[in-house]
């Protein structure tokens, strides 16, 4: 069965996060399942002793989420909402239920703070980075809207690869939005690429290529300006083992791009063919 999944957890972003969430699956015409973790907190020392007991800290818990669920029910009274309540931090909790059944897509607040390099902070980069379902993260900025224009950008080499995205097809098939591949060039590249997997697959979802070139500090600021003056709403990014759209995960050309940019980011993971 095809759901949205979400999380809940303490952060100004959390209620926004879990409507973007509950529109996204009104729209997909599928469930929610909103999760819930917790773990308990102890005072460090020789002898560590928990701030709060299990029981409470797990009974504080059950009534956050059940909090969140009334509040989400009463705005979208139609929709299949599901609440589940798990021990461990976000990021295991989220991957065992990828696991145990993959959904369409996983979405994310953020834990950025003003000392933060970038809007999406630790915690978030680690569950887009872990995750094996598309996972879209939305900034503090991100308004109450679909997703109807993805931008996608893609250096060059790994154009040409053998591999795919994964879930591309079921989530461009349920959400029904265009699709722009940005081929990213840098130094004395060029847009010459034989045809491959990801190509085809990318042809056969309707994308429009478009060739890009610049490189270091350039890259950000082009690709943030070609995407918003051609009216995307959303930024697509690769996790990958290849290529600089690695470094989303570690603070370097995509970090500079996430400093900037108010679009909602959606991370895809390659799969082999």
């Amino acid at each position: 069965m095809s759901y949205v999944l979400t999380i809940c957890y303490p952060a100004a972003q959390a209620n926004a996060t879990q409507q973007f969430a509950a529109r996204l699956a009104v729209t997909l015409h599928c469930p929610l399942h909103v999760l819930h973790s917790y773990t308990i907190p102890y005072v460090v020392g020789e002898f560590p002793v928990p701030v709060i007991t299990p029981d409470d800290q797990r009974s504080l818990a059950t009534r956050q989420i059940e909090a969140s669920a009334q509040k989400l029910r009463a705005e979208f009274p139609d929709l299949e909402i599901k609440t589940e309540l798990q021990y461990g931090i976000p990021a295991d909790v989220l991957a065992d239920a990828v696991e145990q059944e993959q959904p369409l897509i996983v979405v994310l607040g953020n834990d950025e703070s003003d000392q933060g390099e970038s809007w999406i902070g630790t915690d978030t980069a680690a569950m887009m980075a872990e995750l094996s379902a598309p996972v879209l993260a939305l900034s503090s900025t991100t308004g109450p809207s679909g997703i109807s224009h993805v931008c996608l950008a893609l250096d060059r080499d790994f154009l040409s690869t053998g591999s795919r995205l994964a879930g591309l097809e079921r989530l461009q098939q349920a959400l029904e939005f265009r699709l722009t591949v940005v081929t990213v060039l840098s130094g004395n590249d060029d847009a010459r690429s034989e045809g491959s997997a990801l190509q085809h697959q990318l042809e056969k979802a309707g994308a429009r290529f478009v060739v890009l070139q610049a490189s270091g500090d350039e890259l950000s600021e082009q690709l943030i300006n070609f995407a918003t003056a051609g009216g995307a709403d959303c930024l697509a990014v690769l996790k990958h083992e290849r290529g600089f759209w690695n470094a989303l995960f570690h603070r370097s050309n995509t970090g500079a791009i996430l400093r900037h940019v108010n679009l909602p980011v959606l991370a895809f993971h390659e799969i082999e063919n």
